[in-house]
């Protein structure tokens, strides 16, 4: 049978005469040399390495922790008139050196896709993120994401979360609240395909990392009364507390409600919501309130928005804030504290809501981003402050120094003169069907399952019309394995090596045939990222060692060894 195969045997003969040797040895040069820089490129495209900038583009609704000596951005978006555009970059603040820096990551690497309206946390040495939204640029249509990523904050190495751990459902607008150095927790959020009303949750799960980095879940078994289902609440944890304030409900109200839920006992998933009482002080219901746990266990609020509807007129009156708020857990009373300039001349943070907020570990605070809405629109911000608590006159103020320029994208109008342009890599304008979530348009009562969410349309396409028919066809497999089979026994003979190159590897399947019957090494290569990671998850499953995953001239490869 005449075959076309997706693969090229390479042998290297061994010693017959000095001749023989001679006149291979130019060949083995040649073959060599184009492993070498093959590696060499796909090396290089996998790099991960930091690069000083400015600032960080202005934004709204990203990923932001504090931990290890640095602020952790993730993601994003920014609103640009009829336009919104998703980021993916991973960007820190280093608080010592004073600078800001991009984490540039190589294209083969197994990262998380943009998204916004995700939320993060510092928890050891990891940096974790979980689901968000992708939006199309029009903002119609959402893409709700389910899978928890985790960045090793040393290396700057993405890895996602096994699917063995059982997770939230895919879902944007919840929160996270760090409980330990090796737990955290995840509350509410809800899910909105933009058609028809969003759902909204209230589900809890709690997350354990263990000595080996190993992560466990459990949801945790509430009984009534427990809170509304809502979404961009105030949510943290204090003294074995995890505490919920405000938020919104799946009519939209804003909610000013405050409860608490105990810690499962160990060995337990079991507790009890209890709704607390408290004292405001002047603190109005407002959604998109920015807050953060001080390392005293108490909580600071900053910002937000509030609509109420004057009963005369009917008219919604929109007030967005600026004020700081302090929140002392054992009191369970709200305090306004004083907004301090270090400098008249750069004042303080202005007025926004969805900005982020994170605590250093100390008493000093930093504040990015976030919305400002006007009259036709939302503005963008991208202004970066640092706040310390001080004491001024007997109580709490907070004195604000900026860290970098005021930037905003203007986005009440497409073509508002003067407008600035991020310069941050978001979703690409030229962006095809087949780069999109296989997900993305998927409506209820539909559900794409876990494993699938992140794929693009155009990887599962391909899989199902093309790798699926080819790795079912036996008679093409199985002439591969007598070709091979062959080609191994005439090394043997000469008692030399055996090395393969499978060019178009896809899932994995050829090349591990390959590995089976004794190859010395085994380099496969794959166009596909997705089909990539599945050629290596089946490569552990079936006992060989993966020794390298990379990316060069547009190929991803591996490389295994038998163990």
């Amino acid at each position: 049978k005449l075959q076309f195969l997706y693969f090229i045997a390479i042998t290297k003969m061994g010693k017959k005469s000095k001749k023989t040797n001679a006149a291979a040895a130019g060949g083995d040069d040649d073959l060599d040399a184009l492993l070498g820089a093959y590696r060499s490129k796909a090396d290089e495209s996998h790099k991960i390495d930091t690069e000083t900038v400015p600032c960080v583009p202005p934004r709204a609704n990203a990923a932001v922790a504090a931990g290890g000596g640095k602020v952790w951005i993730h993601g994003g978006e920014c609103f640009k008139g009829e336009e919104t555009e998703t980021f993916g970059e991973l960007f820190f603040y280093d608080w010592d050196k004073k600078t800001f820096n991009e984490v540039k990551i190589g294209k083969s690497a197994n990262t998380p896709r943009g998204r916004c309206g995700h939320t993060g946390v510092h928890v050891g040495n990891n940096f974790f993120i979980f689901g968000g939204e992708y939006t199309s640029k029009n903002g119609i249509d959402i893409f709700h994401l389910g899978d928890l990523w985790r960045l090793d904050c040393t290396k700057y190495h993405w890895s996602e979360v096994s699917n063995s751990v059982k997770l939230p459902t895919p879902r944007s607008g919840h929160r996270m609240a760090k409980i330990s150095e090796s737990s955290f927790a995840i509350f509410g959020g809800y899910h909105d395909t933009g058609r028809g009303s969003p759902k909204k949750f209230s589900d809890v799960f709690i997350f354990n990392i263990d000595e080996k980095n190993n992560v466990t879940s459990t949801l945790v078994k509430v009984s009534d009364p427990r809170p509304k289902p809502r979404s961009g609440a105030c949510f943290s944890h204090s003294n074995g507390l995890l505490c919920l304030y405000g938020g919104s409900d799946a009519q939209g109200s804003q909610l000013s409600d405050m409860w608490v839920l105990p810690i499962p006992a160990k060995g337990s998933k079991e507790s009890s919501w209890q709704q607390v009482s408290f004292t405001a002080n002047g603190l109005t219901p407002r959604v998109g309130l920015s807050m953060t746990v001080l390392p005293s266990g108490d909580a600071l609020f900053f910002g937000g928005l509030s609509e109420i509807k004057d009963k005369k007129t009917k008219k919604k009156k929109v007030t967005q804030y600026n004020d700081t708020w302090l929140f002392d857990m054992k009191e369970r009373t709200f305090s306004e504290i004083q907004n301090i300039a270090s400098n008249k001349s750069t004042g303080t943070p202005s007025e926004r809501m969805s900005a982020a907020i994170t605590c250093s570990g100390s008493d000093s605070l930093y504040l990015f981003g976030g919305v400002l809405e006007v009259a036709k629109g939302q503005n963008t911000l991208g202004d970066f402050w640092r706040g310390q608590l001080v004491e001024k006159s007997g109580s709490k103020a907070l004195h604000w120094t900026p860290l970098s320029e005021v930037k905003t994208v203007l986005g009440c109008d497409s073509s508002t003169d003067g407008e600035e342009e991020s310069d941050s890599e978001g979703v690409d304008d030229e962006q095809t069907d087949d780069e999109l979530p296989f997900g993305y348009g998927v409506e209820e009562p539909m559900r794409v399952c876990r494993r699938l969410q992140s794929a693009t349309k155009g990887a599962v396409g391909q899989f199902n019309s093309w790798h699926y028919s080819m790795m079912n066809d036996s008679d093409r497999n199985t002439f591969y394995q007598s070709g091979l089979e062959a080609a191994f026994s005439n090394q043997k003979k000469v008692n030399a090596p055996a090395s393969v190159f499978d060019i178009g590897s896809g899932a994995g399947l050829l090349t591990l045939i390959s590995a089976k019957l004794g190859a010395d090494s085994v380099t496969g290569c794959e166009v596909r990222s997705e089909l990539c990671d599945l050629a290596n998850n089946l490569i552990a499953a079936n006992d060989f060692d993966s020794t390298k995953v990379c990316i060069s001239l547009s190929l991803h490869h591996c490389i295994i060894t038998p163990k």
